[in-house]
C-alpha cells in the first residue's frame, strides 16, 4: 500500500517499476525524463519463487525526441544485455502474465490489475457492469476467450439447427405422420398453457417493473454509498496525516524557540568579544596595510642579491678578459718578432728584382725580332720553292716540245712551232733558268744567314727567359715576405687595441668604473633597504602578535556566534511561518473532521441501500 500526499512520488514510483518491467510502450519518454536531464535509468530488483533479479533499462535524449536504451537482466548473478523486444518477452516470462510482447504498448494487466491512474480507476468505478467486466477481460488478458464463447455458441447453434434439418428429411415418413398428429395434441394442450401463462407473464411484468422502479431508485444511494466508503478512510488519512504534520509543526516551534534563545545567548557573547575582536582585527588590518611594502622589501632584497652578483661578475669578466688580453699581447709580440726576422731578405730580393726586370727588358725587342726573323725564312723558303716549281713545269714543256720537234705547241702562245723557234725558246729557257737558279742561291744564301741570326737570337732568348722564371721565382718570394709585412703592420694594429683594451679594463678595475647603471640601481635601493626594513621589521613582530591562540580562540568563537546571530532574522521569520501553519493545520482539521461526521452520517443512513439492491437483482435475475 502507498501512501502520501499529492505530488509525494506515489504514481512516480509505479511508474519506474512499470518502465523496468515493460519500457516505453505507448508512454511518451518526456512525462520520465526530468526537464532539463540528458538521461535517466532505472534499477529494479525483485523476487520471484525464491530467485532474485535485477532490471536495468535507461532512456537518452536525443534533440527534442526521449528514446530508451539497450537494458540488461541479472538472473542467477549472471548479467545479460537484450533489446527493447527480447527484454519485454523475457521479462513476461520471469513474472508470468499471459500477454503478447509488444514493444509499442505498455502491458494491460500491470495497468488494470496493479497501477491503474487515479482518473482511469475512477472511470472504471462509473462504468455500467458490462463495460466494467470488458475492462476487468481486457486488463486480465480473457478478452479472447469471451470471443471465442461468442463464436462457439453461434457455431453451436447453426451445427444444431442442421442437425435437426438433416435428421427431420432422412427420418421416416409414417413415423413423422405419427409424430405430427401426438404434436398436434401436444400443441392443444400447449395452446391452453400459454393461455395461462400469458396471464401470468403479465403479472410478472407489472411486478418487475417495480422491481426495476425500485432498483433505479436505489442505484443513485449505491453510487453515494461507494463514493463514502472511498472518501471516508481518505479523510481519516488525511485527518491524522494533518494531526502528525500538527505535532511535527509543534515539536519544531519548540526546537526554533530553543534556537532563538542560543542566539540571544551568543548575542550577549558577541558583545563581550567585540574589543578584543576589533584590536585582532586591527592588527590584521595593519598586516595587510604592511603586505605592499614588505613584497617591496622582499622584491628589493633579491634585487639587491642580484645586482651585487651581477656587478661582481662584471668585474670577474673584466679581469677575465685583461689577463686574456695580456696572454694574447705577449703572444702576438713573440709572432711578430718571428716574422721581422724572416722579412730582412726583402730589400736584398727588391734589388735582384729591379736588376732581372733590366735585365729582361729586351726579352720582347728580341722576341719580336725572332718572330720578324722566322718570317723572312718562311717567306725567302716560299719564294726559291715556287720558282722552282715554275723553273721544272717550264724544263717538262720545253722536255715535251723538244720531243715533239718541229709543230710542237708553243708553251707561251699555243701556235705551232718550227725548229729556229723551238732552239730559240729553248735558249730563253736556258737563260731564264741560269737567273732563276742565281736568284734561288741567292735566297738560300739569304735564309742562311737569317737562320745563323734566328739561332743567336734564341740563345739570348733562352738566356733572358732562364732570368725571366728566376725573377718570377723572386716575385712570389717577394709576394710572400710582402703579405708578412703587412700581417706585421696588421698585428701592430691588432696589439695597440689590445694594449689599449687592457690599460683601459685596468683602469676601469681599478676605479670601479664599470656596471654604473647596475651601481646607480644598487645605490637606490641601498637608500630604500633601512625603511623597507624597518616596515619589514614591524610586519614580523605584529605577525608574531596575532598567532598567539588566544586571538585565534577569540576570532573563531566571535566569527562563529556571528554567524549563528546572523540567522535571527531567519529564525524567527520561520517561528512566524510555523506559527501560521499550526494555526492553518488546526483549522483543516476541524473542518476535515466535521466534514468525516457528516460523511458517516450519510454512510449510516445509506448503507442498507446496496443490500437492498442486491436483493432486488437476485429477485430480478
Amino acid at each position: 500500500l502507498f501512501q502520501g500526499d499529492i505530488g509525494c512520488g506515489k504514481s512516480t514510483i509505479l511508474s519506474a517499476i512499470e518502465f523496468a518491467l515493460f519500457g516505453l510502450g505507448d508512454v511518451d519518454g518526456n512525462n520520465l525524463l526530468r526537464s532539463g536531464e540528458k538521461k535517466g535509468s532505472v534499477l529494479l530488483e525483485f523476487q520471484v519463487n525464491n530467485n532474485n533479479y535485477q532490471i536495468f533499462r535507461s532512456i537518452i535524449r536525443r534533440d527534442k525526441k526521449v528514446t530508451q536504451a539497450e537494458g540488461y537482466i541479472v538472473d542467477a548473478d549472471v548479467e545479460t544485455t537484450y533489446s527493447v523486444s527480447e527484454m519485454k518477452s523475457k521479462i513476461l516470462k520471469i513474472i508470468n502474465i499471459n500477454e503478447k510482447a509488444q514493444t509499442r504498448t505498455t502491458s494491460v494487466i500491470y495497468r488494470y490489475a496493479i497501477f491503474t491512474p487515479q482518473e482511469m480507476m475512477k472511470q472504471i468505478l462509473s462504468e455500467v457492469p458490462e463495460k466494467r467486466l470488458g475492462i476487468l477481460r481486457r486488463a486480465f488478458n480473457i478478452e479472447e476467450y469471451s470471443t471465442v464463447k461468442k463464436n462457439a455458441e453461434t457455431f453451436l447453434d447453426w451445427g444444431t439447427g442442421e442437425m435437426r434439418v438433416n435428421f427431420g428429411i432422412t427420418k421416416d415418413l409414417q413415423e413423422k405422420e405419427t409424430s405430427l398428429y401426438e404434436l398436434n395434441k401436444k400443441v392443444g394442450f400447449l395452446t391452453t398453457d400459454v393461455e395461462k401463462d400469458q396471464v401470468k407473464i403479465s403479472e410478472l411484468d407489472k411486478k418487475t417493473k417495480q422491481l426495476k422502479e425500485n432498483i433505479d431508485s436505489l442505484k443513485p444511494k449505491q453510487v453515494l454509498v461507494l463514493q463514502l466508503q472511498v472518501s471516508i478512510p481518505l479523510l481519516n488519512n488525511t485527518i491524522e496525516r494533518n494531526q502528525n504534520a500538527l505535532k511535527q509543526e509543534q515539536e519544531r516551534f519548540e526546537l526554533l524557540k530553543g534556537e532563538l534563545d542560543s542566539i540571544i545567548t551568543k548575542e550577549h557573547l558577541v558583545e563581550k568579544l567585540k574589543p578584543a575582536y576589533e584590536h585582532y582585527s586591527s592588527l590584521k588590518d595593519k598586516l595587510k596595510e604592511l603586505e605592499p611594502t614588505v613584497k617591496l622589501h622582499d622584491i628589493a632584497e633579491k634585487e639587491k642579491t642580484k645586482l651585487e652578483q651581477f656587478i661582481d661578475n662584471e668585474r670577474r669578466n673584466l679581469e677575465s678578459e685583461t689577463n686574456k688580453l695580456t696572454e694574447e699581447k705577449k703572444a702576438e709580440l713573440e709572432k711578430i718578432e718571428r716574422e721581422e726576422k724572416s722579412i730582412k731578405e726583402l730589400s736584398i730580393l727588391e734589388e735582384k728584382e729591379l736588376s732581372l726586370k733590366k735585365s729582361i727588358s729586351e726579352l720582347p725587342t728580341l722576341r719580336e725580332k725572332s718572330s720578324n726573323i722566322e718570317s723572312l725564312i718562311s717567306k725567302n723558303r716560299a719564294e726559291g720553292l715556287t720558282m722552282e716549281e715554275q723553273i721544272s713545269k717550264k724544263q717538262k714543256e720545253i722536255e715535251k716540245v723538244i720531243s715533239i720537234g718541229e709543230g710542237a705547241p708553243c708553251p707561251t702562245c699555243r701556235q705551232k712551232m718550227s725548229l729556229s723557234h723551238i732552239s730559240k725558246v729553248k735558249a730563253e729557257f736556258d737563260q731564264e733558268k741560269l737567273g732563276v737558279g742565281e736568284h734561288i742561291g741567292y735566297l738560300k744564301s739569304t735564309i742562311t744567314t737569317y737562320e745563323d741570326k734566328k739561332r743567336e737570337n734564341k740563345i739570348l732568348i733562352d738566356n733572358l727567359e732562364s732570368k725571366e722564371e728566376y725573377l718570377k721565382t723572386i716575385q712570389r718570394e717577394l709576394g710572400k715576405l710582402t703579405e708578412k709585412k703587412d700581417s706585421i703592420q696588421s698585428s701592430k694594429k691588432t696589439l695597440q687595441i689590445r694594449e689599449s683594451r687592457i690599460n683601459e679594463n685596468i683602469q676601469n678595475l681599478s676605479e670601479q668604473n664599470y656596471s654604473l647603471e647596475k651601481r646607480r640601481k644598487l645605490s637606490q635601493i641601498l637608500k630604500e633597504m633601512p625603511i623597507l626594513t624597518k616596515a619589514k621589521e614591524l610586519y614580523t613582530e605584529t605577525e608574531q602578535t596575532i598567532s598567539k591562540p588566544e586571538f585565534d580562540r577569540i576570532e573563531f568563537r566571535y566569527v562563529e556566534n556571528l554567524q549563528e546571530i546572523k540567522r535571527k532574522s531567519k529564525i524567527e521569520k520561520e517561528i512566524q511561518d510555523v506559527n501560521i501553519s499550526i494555526d492553518a493545520l488546526k483549522i483543516e482539521i476541524n473542518s476535515d473532521e466535521r466534514k468525516l461526521h457528516e460523511n458517516e452520517t450519510l454512510f449510516n443512513k445509506n448503507k442498507d441501500a446496496i443490500r437492498d439492491l442486491e436483493v432486488l437483482e437476485d429477485t430480478m435475475g
